[in-house]
């Protein structure tokens, strides 16, 4: 616990001009932490000061490859490239931005397939009209597979351009049990409209451990965040004793709770 709370820089490396292998790095002071995680308060001190990022626009993304992977010199199909290794060139180089995880990316993507920013197919297929396989352009998609391509602008404008738009509902010659266009993704699920209020209460009898809190918040907390759900965390610990507490131990906890900036809630005996 004593080093958890004396570690307390974050250093995130920053790469001003990719041309040099020299970078510098940048010190962000953390906050105390008494549960020992100092992996995980380094981690929210860097989403905010934005050396993580949460959210990419498509935008962004598409100049970003634009810059440094559609070249418009290459022939046709080897400036496309997959989204694990997209992801393994983002975690790799220090002069691209740092995301906070690969569902940063993978949001990125859905958007910019949807908004045209960029194409997506499950491969390239010569067969195929446009020379690519399951290719989705302005359409909503779900799945992103990690040999999944991205494709520059202009040339999903072209491929699109030259794929048969599919045939209408209700036509005699369609077979009801053929996938949908699009093929090698699936389509999102309708938004549900679920319930708007979530609480999950824990009660032990004891101490709660670090591991059960690291798991509420990694795994209930962080979820219902990313759904985007407000969140709210309230800890309260009720002790009792029959022959009442020492005057030590309530100076003690007075004196931890008002350094913690907790509330403590000690009737007068």
């Amino acid at each position: 616990d004593a080093l958890a709370r004396a570690w307390r820089l974050a250093l995130a490396p920053r790469q001003p001009d990719p041309r040099q292998a020299s970078y510098d790095l940048h010190e962000l002071e953390t906050e105390a932490v008494s549960h020992g995680d100092v992996v995980r308060a380094a981690f929210d001190r860097l989403g905010e000061a934005e050396e993580l990022a949460a959210r990419v626009s498509p935008d962004h993304l598409a100049n970003l490859l634009a810059e440094w992977v559609w070249r418009k010199d290459q022939p046709d199909h080897t400036e496309d490239i997959p989204v694990g290794e997209l992801w393994a060139m983002l975690t790799a180089n220090v002069y691209l931005p740092r995301l906070r995880d690969r569902s940063v990316l993978e949001n990125c993507i859905r958007d910019g397939v949807a908004a045209g920013a960029f194409g997506l197919a499950a491969g390239v297929d010569e067969d195929s009209p446009g020379g690519y396989g399951g290719f989705v352009f302005g359409d909503l998609i779900a799945d992103i597979p990690d040999d999944a391509l991205v494709i520059e602008r202009e040339m999903a404008e072209l491929v699109r351009d030259e794929t048969p738009a599919p045939a209408p509902a209700g036509d005699d010659d369609e077979d009801d049990d053929a996938p949908a266009s699009g093929g090698g993704f699936s389509e999102p699920e309708a938004p549900v409209g679920g319930p708007a209020s979530v609480i999950v209460r824990v009660s032990r009898s004891g101490d709660i451990s670090i591991d059960e809190m690291i798991q509420l918040r990694e795994e209930i907390a962080r979820v219902l965040r990313d759904d985007g759900g407000k969140i709210a965390v309230e800890v309260t610990v009720r002790a009792n004793k029959d022959a009442g507490f020492s005057e030590s131990a309530l100076r003690a906890v007075r004196e931890n709770g008002a350094q913690l900036n907790f509330d403590i809630d000690i009737p007068e005996g």
